[in-house]
């Protein structure tokens, strides 16, 4: 069958072919993006070097299976990185994700006020702060408390000292980068170093970007140095779905790139994915989007419940704790079940490594010692409510899940495999997930889990309620045929 666009896609080939201008697109949830992006690309005047980019490696795969024209590249932003430093390093690259701890293990023999079982959680914790330094562009520690505080950050001005020399040890490794025959780069150093260390980028006529309203400061930069003067540049997005906010995106991302020069904003509005009730509902949250005419009806349960769910559906949750309960829950009525997200998995672990040789009781017992020592910690501080501080809130609720695994594993050891286990990025059965972890998915059939958990009661911030609000409308739209809305804690 020919393709036939609507009258929102009509308009944006049209700006594209017939004028010089930048294009951002607000395209809504379901709104058939991917074929616009391909369909764009296919009228752009071939001899034009072109070149998509996503944060997505799954967003990429899908556009690449579309057959884009040969003038443009395909591949996420990380690829990009990748691909500059390469081609600015005489040596060997070595992807290494534990490289900052590594780098910063040597430098622990001057700790003599931390104790030796606590050595490795304050490399973690000075990593997780040079991670965000490192997505947010920092130059100094001119931002310290404020980063702080936003991204919950186990530290505190007792740790500058530390954190300087970690930085100076870390910059010089970088700079010296030909020094080295294999040289260590993790994750965030394929966005970071390019622009860091002012690395040759390769530039190009025209660049699309997708998922433009999740994107760092430092990744940013990294668009801004594949640009020549006179390139043209379409940004695909959706602002109402930004909700990373706390893992290190720019939540101005998209009013960024609404100041970029010769530019014009344009919808795509017609969501293709979800039934007419589920968009209906949808509209209640933010009224954006539309149906085609011949879209199905589509159906939202408010009030239902999780007796009848199956392999394939999704449970969606605000929280993580929730999930964790429904998991053992399901698993006692033999539905086979995964929790979605390894990396909620790890952070659990990490919490574990120094307890790992206990039992899971007295692990419990020596984290609720940690929870006072932060509340003490906190109150040294200045602040007035520590139990109502995002660094106690967020320690206490791990205590919680923990506390779960410890009515069913007798040693933490066994508690960490089964965590390993459950938590995965893939898997058989029912798909428990938190909202953040199904971004970007969808499903014929959707649970909503506790939607009271909506506000968080923790979101304070204009902007943290902003992204709670682009969590609901995420949550709904993941449906395509039916959204049961289930209100209630399920007990057996």
């Amino acid at each position: 069958m020919d393709f036939k666009p609507s009258i929102y896609q009509e308009q944006i080939f049209e700006t594209w072919q017939n004028t010089d201008k930048n294009i951002l697109v607000e395209a809504v949830a379901g709104s058939g993006k991917t074929t616009t992006i391909i369909e764009l690309m296919k009228r752009t005047d071939a001899s034009k070097i072109g070149m998509y980019v996503a944060f997505n490696k799954h967003i990429v795969e899908e556009i690449k299976a579309k057959n884009p024209p040969s003038n443009f590249t395909i591949g996420t932003l990380h690829s990009r990185g990748y691909q500059s430093i390469a081609m600015n390093h005489r040596g060997s690259l070595k992807l290494d994700d534990w490289k900052t701890f590594k780098l910063l293990k040597p430098l622990t023999a001057n700790w003599k006020n931390v104790p030796k079982k606590k050595i490795n959680a304050k490399i973690y914790n000075l990593t997780e702060f040079y991670n965000y330094y490192r997505l947010t562009h920092q130059k100094d520690l001119s931002n310290f408390d404020q980063m702080i505080k936003k991204y919950d950050l186990s530290l505190d001005a007792t740790d500058i000292p530390k954190i300087q020399e970690m930085l100076s040890h870390i910059d010089l490794y970088n700079s010296r980068h030909n020094f080295h025959k294999e040289f260590m780069i993790d994750f965030v150093d394929m966005m970071y170093l390019p622009v860091h260390l002012n690395l040759f980028i390769k530039t190009v006529d025209v660049l699309m970007v997708d998922e433009a309203q999740d994107l760092s400061a430092v990744q940013h930069e990294f668009i801004n140095k594949m640009m020549k003067k006179d390139s043209r540049i379409i940004v695909v997005g959706d602002p109402h779905q930004a909700i990373y906010g706390f893992s290190g995106s720019d939540v101005d991302s998209w009013d960024k790139f609404k100041s970029l020069e010769n530019s014009v904003q344009l919808p795509l509005s017609y969501c293709y994915r979800c039934g007419k009730k589920i968009v209906e509902l949808s509209n209640k949250i933010y009224d954006i989007m539309e149906s085609p005419d011949w879209m199905h009806d589509g159906e939202v349960v408010e009030e239902g419940n999780l007796l009848y769910v199956k392999t394939g559906d999704f449970i969606l949750c605000r929280n993580t704790k929730p999930l964790v309960e429904l998991y053992f829950n399901l698993l006692t009525l033999e539905k086979p079940c995964y929790i979605k997200g390894s990396d909620i998995g790890k952070g659990l672990v990490k919490v574990l490594d120094e307890y790992k040789n206990l039992s899971s009781k007295d692990t419990v017992t020596a984290m609720h010692k940690e929870l006072n020592s932060i509340y003490k910690l906190l109150i040294s501080n200045g602040i007035q409510q520590p139990q109502k501080h995002q660094k106690y809130l967020n320690y206490a609720e791990k205590i919680e899940i923990i506390t779960l695994f410890s009515e069913k594993y007798e040693k933490t050891i066994e508690v960490i495999k089964a965590i390993e286990n459950i938590f995965k990025e893939d898997g058989e059965g029912i798909i428990l997930s938190t909202i953040h972890k199904a971004k970007g998915l969808e499903s014929d059939i959707v649970y909503l889990y506790l939607p009271h958990l909506l506000p968080s009661k923790y979101a304070k911030m204009p902007w943290e309620l902003q992204q709670e609000d682009n969590l609901y409308y995420v949550a709904v739209t993941r449906a395509k045929k039916k959204l049961i809305i289930v209100k209630e804690v399920f007990t057996l």
